[in-house]
């Protein structure tokens, strides 16, 4: 039976903001706005609630939940989704990809995005041997802080995948054993996702939503397990996995580990992406895998992948490692990344925050050099790697 691999994962941030930074940035937002009957306090009690050490949002902080003007409405609808395939287009040749490379772009699959397209590469991988399949997510929009333009979302993550025929040079850090994908019957009245005119995001998430997941997850999970044995793979009970979960709130991190019988512990990764960068909602997928791969310490050898999106529909896949790559420790978190470790990124000064202290702690890197990578400690632009 031919088998996919994972050669690299990567990640990247935007601008990160406290959450009291973020609480006063929806105050005068609505503010401006001339809301008067947003309830501020709620709204303040929900961002305290979610525990978060730092939200990433790829705006400077004064854009952070403004909403557009109908012009820049109709240039974010143009330039970021009616233009996708353009737009992928001219990124596969920024990149160096050769001008015959297949192209796919798929938008609107909200919080199960990742997983879905590392399916989606899994399955090309598997019916060609030498395929090499590059994922890339991120959001386009944003129900947190509202993303505009060309600007990109909370983050955008990456994964390298390939067909059984390993090159020279090239290391494998996972096998993609299997994967699968399910319709939640009796939500479809769970969650109501709107644009309206003037370009605001409405987004209605019933209280029973996390509830109607976690009803569903065991199933879900106990068929792709026995789906990896009859591929005759030998995965282990549930208990003796990572879980790699998108990052929404507590509540749902919770909800997974209960549905799956789980500790907290096994998704440490969900629960150190998510602290430390916020909700990313759907393009935080590859994210939280990039974390398991690169910096989680004795990670166990196999990760399931749960993802939750609209629909509603759960993604899901079932990993085993192959080998390490080299980590990035808490240890080193003071030190200067390696050159092969980083990452280079130029960062229009449109996202930088001259007049904010915090701006020395979330960006180290000075203009004309922009290179850095995680720091598990605290939050830093970017991070990847293979």
């Amino acid at each position: 039976m031919s088998k996919a691999f994972i050669l690299g994962t990567g990640a990247a941030f935007g601008n990160h903001y406290t959450t009291e930074e973020m609480k006063a940035a929806f105050r005068r937002q609505r503010l401006a706005a001339g809301d008067t009957e947003c309830d501020l306090d709620f709204a303040d009690r929900v961002l305290d609630a979610c525990g978060f050490d730092m939200h990433s949002v790829a705006l400077p902080l004064e854009d952070v939940f403004r909403c557009m003007s109908r012009s820049e409405y109709l240039e974010h609808r143009m330039t970021a989704l009616i233009d996708l395939a353009q737009k992928a287009a001219e990124n596969a040749l920024a990149i160096c990809l050769s001008c015959d490379v297949e192209r796919t772009s798929i938008e609107g699959m909200g919080c199960l995005t990742g997983y879905r397209l590392l399916n989606i590469g899994r399955q090309i991988a598997k019916g060609n041997p030498n395929a090499r399949v590059l994922v890339v997510e991120g959001d386009l929009r944003s129900a947190i802080g509202n993303s505009l333009l060309d600007h990109a979302g909370p983050t955008a993550s990456a994964a390298v995948v390939s067909g059984e025929k390993i090159a020279e040079g090239e290391r494998a850090c996972y096998e993609l054993i299997c994967g699968k994908s399910r319709i939640v019957e009796g939500t479809e009245n769970l969650v109501d996702y709107r644009e309206l005119d003037c370009g605001e995001i409405r987004l209605y998430l019933h209280k029973e939503l996390p509830n109607a997941v976690g009803h569903a997850e065991p199933a879900f999970i106990k068929a792709l397990i026995a789906e990896a044995r009859d591929s005759k793979a030998d995965p282990p009970e549930v208990t003796e996995m990572d879980i790699a979960c998108h990052t929404g709130v507590p509540r749902v991190l919770h909800e997974v580990a209960k549905a799956a019988d789980a500790a907290d512990e096994q998704l440490a990764a969900s629960w150190a992406v998510m602290k430390a960068h916020g909700n990313l909602s759907g393009a935080s997928n590859l994210s939280v895998l990039d974390y398991q791969n690169r910096v989680v310490e004795n990670g166990r050898q196999w990760v399931l992948c749960l993802g939750m999106g609209p629909g509603v529909c759960i993604e899901g896949l079932l990993l085993q490692r192959v080998s390490s790559p080299p980590r990035i420790t808490e240890s080193r978190a003071s030190d200067t990344c390696p050159e092969e470790e980083a990452i280079e990124q130029r960062v229009p000064r449109t996202l930088r925050r001259s007049n904010s202290e915090a701006a020395a702690r979330t960006f180290e890197a000075e203009e004309g050099k922009e290179s850095a990578c995680w720091r598990p400690s605290r939050p830093s632009p970017t991070h990847g790697g293979a």
